[in-house]
């Protein structure tokens, strides 16, 4: 089999066990961390994320995340929850989490913001109440937001309260 036919297999299935059924989840994840599609909640980001620069990056080095498309990515956080990531647990209301996405180790070729942002209880019980964004470098602009299920399905399996922590 020619390699171009395997790589579409590989994606197939992939893109099958990381989307949900729900049109958000319908776009592949390539072209939604490129920044190439947009979907529902597309627009303004529901959390302003536009200061994500100056919050505290949380890894040593960047690193290819597994469940973002293999991409290359900083993880960053609000000083006033940095210890709430780091040590673990339910995470309080309000924290947000953001993987600034590249397509290179060496970080020139931006690719995408992905947000977690921790609600208010009941905005999603079955979700651990989390938000989730693709959003532009801006922080501002969303490609995608809300209760997406790709992002849903793949936190889902995370150790705590819907998080994978960083890798040691």
């Amino acid at each position: 089999m020619s390699r171009a036919p395997a790589r579409w297999i590989s994606l197939s299935i992939a893109l099958a066990a990381c989307h949900g059924s729900s049109p958000q989840a319908q776009a592949p994840r390539d072209a939604v961390l490129s920044g190439a599609v947009t979907g529902a909640g597309a627009g303004a980001a529901v959390s302003d994320c536009s200061t994500w620069p100056q919050w505290v990056k949380v890894n040593a080095a960047r690193y290819r995340s597994a469940g973002h498309g293999g991409r290359w990515v900083d993880v960053y956080v609000e000083a006033e929850h940095v210890d709430a990531y780091v040590t673990g647990g339910v995470a309080p209301v309000g924290m947000r989490i953001i993987k600034a996405g590249y397509a290179d180790e060496a970080g020139t070729t931006f690719q995408a913001l992905t947000v977690m942002g921790k609600m208010a209880p009941g905005y999603d019980p079955d979700g651990g109440d989390w938000y989730y964004g693709v959003l532009d470098r801006d922080g501002r602009t969303a490609k995608l937001q809300g209760k997406l299920e790709m992002c849903r399905d793949c936190h889902d399996t995370a150790d705590v309260d819907f998080r994978f922590g960083l890798p040691e």
